[in-house]
């Protein structure tokens, strides 16, 4: 005895070509609603993060980047020490990226030390951000995280500007686990979109 063999109805289409609908129409929205058509790569790690209250200088290259990793450290309740502000102590974030200064002198009031850099290379458009934090006394590191674009045109010192703020911003979410390291491009599941 033979099953009777089942046909296909119109409903049983429509609701197959309603799915695709819905994958097409999400597909556009993910894409269209990307804060960039340049995803920003990450990486990052960590032996010990600051804690609450944990006090922290900030020295980056840039303005905008230092008040991003400022800002950002202070949403987690970190204290942050503001730079000193006599000319002979202005190179104390100058010269912290050298090895030798780490350890051979003790910065005042602060339990780690954020070193961070902004880079664009000459023959491109690609920017990146590496922000690494150390202990204060020791010179150890404790944590550091690096993002980069893939080429976008900062068309002047604004859009430049914007781009440091968001590449600071997914390379501290990867090292505080906000975000996965790698390629990063939907904008409304982004922990930085809109952030700062």
């Amino acid at each position: 005895m033979s099953m009777p063999r089942l046909k296909r109805t119109t409903p049983m289409v429509g609701l197959t070509q309603w799915h695709r609908g819905v994958v097409v129409l999400l597909a556009v929205v993910a894409v269209g609603c990307s804060t960039d058509p340049s995803p920003i790569r990450t990486n990052g790690s960590y032996t010990s993060l600051p804690k609450e209250g944990t006090s922290v200088l900030v020295c980056a290259d840039s303005s905008v980047l230092r008040e991003t990793i400022e800002t950002w450290l202070q949403r987690r309740d970190v204290s942050i020490v503001k730079q000193p502000e006599h000319e002979e102590d202005s190179s104390l974030c100058r010269n912290l990226g050298q090895e030798f200064f780490i350890g051979q002198r003790h910065v005042e009031g602060a339990d780690q030390i954020v070193v961070a850099h902004s880079s664009r290379a000459a023959d491109s458009n690609k920017t990146m951000v590496s922000v690494r934090g150390l202990s204060a006394q020791q010179g150890s590191d404790a944590w550091s995280g690096v993002a980069w674009d893939q080429g976008t045109n900062n068309v002047g010192e604004e859009q430049t500007n914007r781009t440091i703020a968001d590449l600071a911003c997914h390379a501290l979410a990867t090292v505080w686990r906000d975000r996965p390291a790698g390629i990063w491009i939907i904008a409304w599941t982004d922990p930085c979109y809109s952030k700062l």
